[in-house]
């Protein structure tokens, strides 16, 4: 059994607000000789992105969630959600409306921005919920909450990757 992973932003990914764009780290830092794209979540709302992967056939167990991000400040905390659900074969179409009662799984996190500003924060957070079944499709959101109190991120953030790590066979 080996530790896989897969980008969730390198396929399809939906705008769920107008304060997330498509964007480059020349956005955030005024002098960087490194160029990195991504999705620029801006201050002080909630904004999200969303998006269907398919679980490998190869998946076993643990399921975790990890962005990578980074922001032009240091020693701050920036508050996020992950919320995703099984899409039935065939029988279920995605929609970015449907309530949040057939969200099957929310995973909350604060992070803690550390060191010098620019640094790449990687999180990553068990998904404890939810069938996981290799072969099916998901709907997933990613939100940063900008509006939360416990958001003290008071500056633009770059998420340059979403992944989905997994055991598999």
């Amino acid at each position: 059994m080996a530790t896989r992973s897969i980008s969730l932003m390198n396929r399809s990914v939906l705008n769920l607000s107008g304060d997330v764009h498509a964007g480059s780290s020349l956005e955030l830092f005024a002098s960087t000789t490194q160029f990195f794209r991504g999705w620029i979540f801006n201050d002080g709302a909630d904004a999200g992105i969303a998006g269907v992967f398919f679980m490998p056939a190869e998946y076993v167990d643990t399921p975790l969630i990890e962005p990578y991000w980074t922001a032009a400040t240091s020693a701050k905390v920036m508050r996020w959600n992950f919320r995703h659900r099984l899409i039935t074969a065939g029988t279920q179409r995605v929609d970015i409306s449907t309530s949040p009662t057939e969200v099957v799984e929310t995973s909350q996190n604060t992070a803690s921005l550390p060191g010098a500003s620019g640094d790449l924060e990687v999180e990553s957070v068990a998904l404890t919920a939810g069938d996981f079944t290799a072969g099916q499709y998901h709907y997933y959101e990613w939100t940063r909450e900008g509006a939360n109190a416990a958001d003290t991120l008071a500056v633009k953030m770059l998420l340059l990757d979403l992944r989905l790590k997994f055991n598999d066979a």
